[in-house]
């Protein structure tokens, strides 16, 4: 999903932006949520190889998002500079330029 995000972000396609933010949101939100109480685990508990690998599994994936995350802050950082470059360079421009005067002849 960051993938997504950071081609919208290179691509500079606000919409998808925006609709990947939201789905960004709704899973944190979703994963930050407590556990049902009362909430029976379904089946034999897991043995401690496999409960190792899942653990191994879950270091891994949190390495991945915290890299995507970084490169994503990055390029969140890069659009910013871009815009304010942009934003600076219009309004300065603005008491500089003068429209060329017709020529009499």
């Amino acid at each position: 999903m960051l993938e997504r995000s950071q081609q919208a972000l290179l691509n500079t396609n606000l919409k998808e932006i925006h609709a990947n933010t939201a789905r960004q949101k709704a899973i944190f939100m979703a994963l930050s949520a407590p556990a049902p109480s009362g909430e029976k685990q379904a089946g034999p508990p897991p043995s401690a190889k496999k409960t190792a690998s899942l653990q191994q599994e879950i270091s891994s994936l949190q390495a991945r998002i915290r890299e995507a995350g970084l490169l994503y802050a990055a390029l969140l950082r890069r659009a910013g500079r871009t815009t304010d470059l942009l934003a600076r360079a219009l309004v300065n421009s603005a008491s500089t330029y003068v429209p060329p005067q017709e020529m009499r002849r």
